[in-house]
C-alpha cells in the first residue's frame, strides 16, 4: 500500500468528503501544480517530466532517523525494499507500484524527487551521470554541496575536494551537449562562469618590423590625404 504526502492525503480527504465535485478536482489540481512547480527547477522546467500523481512520500512514525536510501523507482512487488536498524530503531521500506517515484521521510525534497524522475525518464543512464545532473541543476549553494557529497559517495571518496573536482570534470564533459537537462539555470550559469572562466585569447605581440610597417602605412595615408587636399585648392 503506497504512502502519500500530506498534500495527497488532504486531497484524498477532500475526495471522500465531497465526492467527484469540481471543488475536489480543483483542489487536487492545485496541489499537483504546487508540487510540480517545486520540482520543475531541478529538471530545467521540463514540466512534462513531473507527474505529481506518480509521486509517493514514504514516511515513518515519529521522529525517525535519516536513512541512507533517499528515494527509488517502484517495481510493483510486495517485497521489502530496505530494512535494518538505524540509531536503535528498526525500519522497513516496502516496494511501491511499478514506475512510481518515491522519496523517503526526511529526504523527500524536490531535489530527491527530480533525481528519481530523471532515473525514470533515463533508465539507461548510470547513477554517476544522474548525480552529475543533480549538480548541474543545483539551484543554490546548499544543493551544490549535497550534489558534491552524493557524487563523492558514488566514486567512493570522503574528500569533498576530490569529489568536487571529479564532478566538475564530469560536468565539463557534459556541458557541450545542451540536451533538455543541460539548459543553464541562473545559479549554475553564475557558478560556471566562476568555475570555468573563459580563457582570454592572447593577441600576438607586435614586432619592431610590424611597428615600422604600421608607421609607414600611417605616414603614407597622411601624405596621400594631404596631396588630395592640395589638388582641391587648384
Amino acid at each position: 500500500m503506497p504512502k502519500f504526502t500530506k498534500e495527497q492525503l488532504m486531497a484524498q480527504a477532500l475526495r471522500e468528503k465531497r465526492g467527484m465535485t469540481p471543488e475536489r478536482r480543483m483542489g487536487e489540481q492545485m496541489l499537483d501544480i504546487e508540487f510540480e512547480m517545486e520540482v520543475a527547477p531541478y529538471l530545467n522546467y521540463q514540466s512534462d517530466k513531473v507527474d505529481a500523481q506518480n509521486a509517493n512520500y514514504i514516511g515513518f512514525e515519529g521522529d525517525a532517523p535519516k536513512v541512507s536510501l533517499a528515494g527509488f523507482i517502484g517495481k510493483g512487488t510486495d517485497k521489502i525494499k530496505r530494512k535494518g536498524t538505524v540509531d536503535g530503531r528498526y525500519l522497513e521500506i516496502y516496494d511501491q507500484p511499478k514506475g512510481s517515484v518515491n522519496a523517503i521521510d526526511k529526504q523527500a525534497t524536490p531535489r530527491t524527487y527530480a533525481h528519481e524522475f530523471r532515473h525514470l525518464r533515463r533508465p539507461n543512464a548510470t547513477e554517476g551521470v544522474i548525480r552529475a545532473y543533480d549538480g548541474y541543476n543545483a539551484q543554490n549553494e546548499a544543493d551544490w554541496k549535497d550534489a558534491v557529497l552524493y557524487f563523492g559517495d558514488y566514486i567512493k571518496t570522503n574528500s569533498m575536494e576530490k569529489a568536487e573536482s571529479a564532478l566538475l570534470k564530469e560536468l565539463r564533459l557534459m556541458d557541450g551537449k545542451k540536451n533538455d537537462s543541460m539548459n543553464d539555470n541562473p545559479w549554475w550559469k553564475r557558478q560556471k562562469n566562476r568555475m570555468f572562466p573563459e580563457k582570454k585569447k592572447n593577441k600576438p605581440k607586435m614586432t619592431d618590423k610590424d611597428l615600422n610597417n604600421y608607421i609607414d602605412m600611417v605616414k603614407a595615408d597622411a601624405k596621400a590625404q594631404k596631396e588630395e587636399e592640395i589638388k582641391k585648392t587648384w
